[in-house]
């Protein structure tokens, strides 16, 4: 078998796909959104039913990264305004520090950003009696880290409507046309889901997650189909992009029904 292709475990009436990153068909691919080759022998049977046993990564995703480090806001002297952060693993104080730092060095008055101490939302104020306002544009990315959902009326001061939400990676979507075509996530947006499972790995530890029940992070095909000879494999974090971990490697399991 090539070094380069998902290694197999033959069961009775199943098998074990193992699938790492590492032996991506593209090296240049993410770590996290790969082609792999099978070997020949997979293309002889029909599956019925995927189930995933595990997934194993190295959680490196940053709490601000590529996806989500663009905050813009709108100020009745200066319109909008838009500043990107450079992604990092960011707790709270340090991240206002940063936001603050970069706001001002381009805005004609002074930008001033707290925490509710009682309700843990950020208060924005701007000086010299101009007004500002939260942009609801998608480009502004950080919106969702920072807890913004809706936007107010332009003012002096405007607060967040939600606290920030720095705890990073918590859970990913398994997506992938070849084994999961057309199917949908609950959400009505993922196409090609397989699964989703949630994370209790903080950043710079191992994510090991493992499946003990077999009906736990299952996919049933209406009728037994061959696979293709190329596997794809997608992740995405909760926000629904692909998971960044940095060029880390992947590792998952799947059990694979056939007739």
């Amino acid at each position: 078998m090539s070094s380069r292709q998902a290694n197999l475990e033959q069961r009775h009436r199943s098998f074990i796909l193992k699938i790492n990153s590492s032996h991506r068909s593209n090296v240049n691919d993410r770590t996290t959104d790969f082609k792999v080759q099978l070997g020949k022998e997979v293309s002889n049977f029909k599956i019925s039913r995927i189930v995933l046993r595990s997934l194993n990564f190295l959680n490196t995703q940053y709490n601000i990264n590529q996806f989500n480090n663009v905050l813009e806001l709108i100020t009745g002297v200066d319109g909008l305004v838009s500043r990107t952060i450079t992604p990092g693993q960011y707790n709270l104080t340090a991240l206002i520090a940063e936001l603050q730092t970069s706001f001002n060095s381009v805005l004609t008055n002074n930008l001033t950003i707290v925490q509710n101490p009682i309700q843990n939302t950020l208060n924005f104020s701007i000086d010299g009696g101009d007004t500002i306002q939260f942009s609801s544009q998608n480009s502004s990315t950080m919106n969702s880290v920072l807890g913004i959902t809706t936007q107010e009326a332009a003012a002096t001061t405007i607060t967040t409507q939600q606290t920030p939400r720095l705890n990073g990676l918590t859970s990913v979507i398994l997506e992938s046309q070849a084994l999961a075509p057309a199917n949908y996530h609950s959400n009505g947006r993922n196409r090609n889901f397989l699964t989703s499972i949630q994370l209790a790995s903080d950043y710079g530890t191992f994510s090991n997650w493992e499946n003990f029940q077999a009906e736990l992070a299952s996919h049933n095909y209406a009728k037994p189909r061959k696979l293709d000879s190329t596997i794809d494999i997608t992740l995405r974090d909760q926000d629904e992009n692909i998971v960044d971990i940095q060029g880390q490697d992947i590792e998952l399991e799947l059990i694979l029904y056939h007739e």
